[in-house]
């Protein structure tokens, strides 16, 4: 490694802070203006997109980002301080992206620097602790451009450099493909859903859309189904039951999944389940969202698990959709606490169709799910080889021609 040289972040960037968007034009309702904020975030680094926020009011100029613009988080609300100072770039989208406050917007100030390593640089563990381990603050830790400047890194030859951003890009925009595959996966079983269990357009006897083509509907305690089919309770086909408790220290980086309010939280060496359940957050702001464990999970308590009953006609993949399609904040009580009880959720009623319109979205949408599943096992074997070969190469212990 005699060709690569010592030197600090500051010789090769610089950090502009971001904007003070006003709290009263922020929403959550969607426009095409989203504003960074350190959710945004994935640790571990890279842009994460499932909790945006957007913004209604004025916007200045000079704090709208472009695409590929690398951005870092100056602050962290976590207890492990586990996203302060990681990357993300910014995708390429019909969107604008605003830079807000405690985002920074690195920019290169040196030639012999290629973006792209930086950007994976920057999501390295040795160097996000670095950045942690020097944070002020108590409960909300804060970092600084010149903190962040002190960072000293072995900088390779430019053409190396771009080798290493090569392989680890490529795996990481096949891990996106994948997520994205999966996306579109999903949304193509919610439309089938829509159409056959909501709009009651499935194939009747003559393969035409039921309902637009005189299906005979019948009254029902929700309005008008088609004739056959019914409501039940949850005492008939479900079993509501609270997840298990396990305190947030005792969570693990390997083992089984563990899901929260807000889906995965960490993992645990034992299981629970063994095979795919509905989940419904039931504590705080997230109450009524609809998450899914993956098989051998365990679940916590901000959970309400609906187990589908031995001898019931239901299946995984009919519930989970079912559950996508309906609003559950109506059994949200409290107001200090929003909760979701089990009581509070026993007059939740499901749609039971004829066994043979079951049947047929069944086998649709269990090809999608298996076929969701595959891909979530490439992401998972994808990733971990990513982020074993980010220390290495960013180390130099394997080396790029």
């Amino acid at each position: 490694m005699s060709d690569w040289k010592k030197i600090s972040l500051g010789n090769l960037i610089e950090i502009k802070h971001g904007f003070a968007f006003k709290g009263e034009f922020i929403s959550e309702n969607p426009n095409e203006n989203i504003l960074i904020t350190p959710g945004n975030f994935n640790i571990g680094g890279g842009f994460k997109s499932d909790k945006l926020k957007y913004y209604f009011g004025e916007i200045p100029e000079n704090y709208i980002l472009s695409s590929e613009d690398i951005i870092i988080t100056m602050t962290d609300l976590s207890v492990k301080t586990d996203t302060l100072g990681y990357s993300a770039m910014i995708p390429k989208s019909d969107s604008f992206f605003l830079h807000n406050q405690r985002i920074g917007l690195v920019r290169l100030i040196s030639h012999s620097l290629n973006k792209y390593w930086l950007y994976w640089k920057l999501r390295t563990r040795h160097y996000q602790r670095s950045i942690a381990n020097t944070a002020t603050g108590t409960t909300v830790k804060h970092t600084s451009p010149k903190l962040i400047y002190e960072y000293i890194l072995d900088l390779p030859p430019l053409p190396e450099q771009k080798s290493i951003a090569a392989i680890l890009s490529s795996l990481d925009d096949k891990i996106e493909n994948l997520r994205q595959q999966n996306q579109t996966l999903e949304k193509i079983a919610q439309t089938l859903f829509k159409h056959w269990f909501v709009d009651f357009e499935f194939p009747n006897e003559h393969n035409k859309p039921y309902k637009s083509s005189g299906g005979k509907m019948i009254d029902s305690e929700l309005g008008p189904i088609p004739e056959g089919w019914r409501f039940v309770n949850e005492s008939n086909e479900i079993n509501i039951a609270y997840g298990k408790n396990l305190p947030t220290k005792n969570l693990l980086n390997e083992g089984y999944t563990v899901f929260g309010a807000n889906g995965l939280i960490g993992y645990f060496k034992s299981y629970h389940y063994k095979y795919p359940q509905v989940l419904i957050s039931c504590r705080g702001e997230a109450s009524g969202k609809v998450n899914f464990s993956l098989p051998y999970s365990f679940v916590t308590n901000n959970s309400l698990v609906l187990e589908i009953q031995p001898d019931s006609q239901l299946s995984y993949v009919y519930l989970k959709y079912y559950c996508l399609k309906h609003n559950f904040l109506p059994y949200v009580t409290g107001s200090a606490q929003p909760q979701i009880t089990i009581e509070s959720l026993r007059s939740f009623l499901i749609l039971m169709p004829c066994n043979q319109i079951l049947s047929l979205f069944n086998i649709f949408a269990e090809s999608i799910e298996n076929k969701m599943s595959l891909n979530n096992n490439q992401i998972q074997t994808l990733t971990k080889t990513r982020d074993t070969l980010l220390p290495k190469l960013m180390s130099g212990e394997i080396r790029m021609n």
